[in-house]
């Protein structure tokens, strides 16, 4: 998702811009957010309690709760779905229902760490889409800045 967030910020239209936009804050609140959860919420991971999981990564040593990498691709395809065309919708949303199942998979998480992290994820973006005048307002002011450092440099 980082790649599409900066193209989206450099090659895109407007919409595309502010849709980045969009995805980076919502990228940086929930990652925030799933910090502050796997701390106050330690959970021991599956490899280490159960003695028939297999790991097929390597080992982690946060919390097993909740999956982070569930949080950030379901909140970035529930911002596809509401803000995107059917393309990028559709691309987000099989991402997050592959990257989801696979931390299951490779024994990194039990399966309520992957529900949390969709139900924070989800969570999270449907607040920020429900105030899209914070991210035009933010746009704003970073294309306000940019002129003013663009006439800046021409003098």
């Amino acid at each position: 998702m980082g790649g599409l967030i900066i193209a989206f910020l450099l090659f895109g239209d407007e919409r595309q811009k502010k849709n980045g936009l969009m995805l980076l804050i919502l990228f940086i609140v929930l990652t925030t957010a799933g910090e502050i959860v796997k701390i106050v919420d330690f959970r021991i991971r599956p490899y280490d309690a159960l003695s028939n999981v297999r790991l097929l990564v390597s080992p982690e040593m946060d919390s097993s709760f909740l999956s982070g990498h569930t949080l950030i691709v379901v909140g970035g395809a529930i911002v596809s779905l509401i803000r995107m065309n059917r393309k990028w919708a559709f691309l987000l949303t099989v991402e997050a229902a592959l990257v989801s199942f696979s931390r299951i998979y490779v024994g990194v998480h039990y399966p309520t760490d992957a529900l949390g992290g969709a139900l924070l994820g989800a969570s999270g973006a449907l607040i920020l889409c429900s105030r899209p005048e914070l991210i035009d307002g933010v746009y704003r002011r970073l294309t306000l800045l940019s002129s003013a450092s663009n006439k800046k440099s021409r003098m």
